[in-house]
């Protein structure tokens, strides 16, 4: 499977993208107990800014490719607000900056950069 341009460096949500792109191709179905062992790297290999600007833009896009309505979107924005507060809280302003340019980026209405990929 061949990423979509978007989800570059960390690939946030790309088991979301996975299945999304395997039922487009038959009838995803989803075995409950499957069990599946995630050895998570005790440091990120990306920036902490670079980690959140990624979990806005890559969001966004899997909102875009479900034709998603607007109350989604809005619950993505209410989400990455709170990421950026909690960020704030633990003093990890990489993250703040990473979260507020996602939240600009998915506030800003002139957005075709990935547009091609949009279209089914």
């Amino acid at each position: 499977m061949k990423p979509y341009p978007w989800m570059t460096s960390y690939a946030v949500a790309d088991d979301i993208y996975m299945c999304h792109l395997a039922s487009k191709y038959g009838k995803l179905v989803i075995n409950p107990d499957m069990k599946i062992t995630h050895h998570e790297s005790p440091s990120s290999r990306d920036k902490a800014g670079r980690v959140a600007r990624a979990t806005a833009v890559n969001h966004y896009y899997l909102l875009n490719l479900r034709k998603a309505p607007v109350k989604n979107y809005a619950a993505l924005l209410w989400t990455l607000t709170y990421l950026t507060g909690k960020a704030t809280l633990k003093r990890n302003f990489n993250a703040v900056t990473g979260y507020a340019s996602g939240i600009l980026f998915v506030l800003n209405p002139r957005k075709n950069k990935y547009s091609e990929y949009m279209l089914d």
